[in-house]
Parts: structure tokens; C-alpha cells; sequence
């Protein structure tokens, strides 16, 4: 009996450890770090932040660091799920130091309006970056995201170095 519980603990701990991101110099958030920056109607559930009302709301997402340094370029991604068929999603990654000055953003980035589903904005190769000074491991990352009505949600925000 010993044995069995001390594999299924080790099975438990191999399931955990790959949900882990797996690229050195990444940090992939949960949507349900999002907070919103207007008022609106919204669920932070475990996993995403989904819009429940009609019209679209502002949403800051922290993407949390743990003392690691992208370098001097960052790139960013967000997955999204847009369930409104007359508005789309348009997000800003931003990056603050660690006395709370803004850095430098990448730009905004928008999803078509008629674009339902899944949908990403960014990642590797899109060219969606911010521009760092030195490669410092104690900035702050976070996009700014204008998430559409009817139960649209933010999946996933990640920031990594290309």
C-alpha cells in the first residue's frame, strides 16, 4: 500500500510539473489574473476572464515574473475566445520597471470584428515586441485588453523572450 500511494504521488507530481511553461525566459498567465479597469459584468474564474455582459469592457492582466529576465526584446501573445460577432478584441502589452515608469509598449494589436472563436494575438514571430534596457530580471509585464461583450473571454497572456 506504501508503494502504491508513493507512485500515485509521483504520478500526481509529473502531471503538475508539466503544466508548467517549458520555455526558459516565458511566463504564460491564467486569463483569470484580469481585472477590469471599466465596470461591466465579468466572471474571474480559475482558468479565464470571460466578459458576461452585452458591451465591452477594459481589462488589465498582469503577467507575474518570478525573478526572471527576458532580455531586451519581449514578445507577446494573447489567447482569447470572441463570441461577439460586431466588435473585436485590441490589446497592449506594456512593461514598467520596478519603481512602477513605464518602459515601453508593443503597440496595439485588434481581432477583425466578424472573427468568432478562438482567436491569438502575438507570439513567436509576429513581431508584437517591446524593447527593454539591458536584460533585467525585475520589470513588470502586462497587457491591457478591451475584451467584447457576450461572454467573450481572455485565456492566456504570455510574455517571452523570441
Amino acid at each position: 500500500m506504501k508503494k502504491l500511494l508513493q507512485l500515485s504521488m509521483l504520478a500526481a507530481l509529473g502531471v503538475a510539473s508539466l503544466s508548467g511553461d517549458v520555455k526558459a525566459g516565458a511566463a504564460t498567465a491564467a486569463g483569470a489574473l484580469c481585472r477590469p479597469l471599466t465596470s461591466g459584468s465579468y466572471i474571474a474564474g480559475t482558468v479565464s476572464f470571460t466578459n458576461t455582459g452585452s458591451t465591452g469592457i477594459t481589462v488589465s492582466c498582469p503577467i507575474p515574473m518570478d525573478n526572471v529576465a527576458l532580455g531586451s526584446t519581449v514578445t507577446f501573445r494573447v489567447s482569447a475566445n470572441d463570441a461577439s460577432t460586431t466588435d473585436g478584441f485590441t490589446c497592449i502589452p506594456y512593461v514598467h520597471n520596478e519603481n512602477g515608469t513605464a518602459i515601453d509598449d508593443a503597440g496595439p494589436r485588434t481581432s477583425a470584428f466578424s472573427l468568432t472563436g478562438l482567436i491569438t494575438l502575438g507570439g513567436t514571430g509576429s513581431g508584437w515586441t517591446a524593447n527593454v534596457p539591458g536584460n533585467v530580471n525585475t520589470n513588470m509585464y502586462a497587457v491591457q485588453c478591451y475584451v467584447p461583450g457576450n461572454f467573450s473571454s481572455i485565456n492566456t497572456v504570455r510574455a517571452e523572450s523570441p
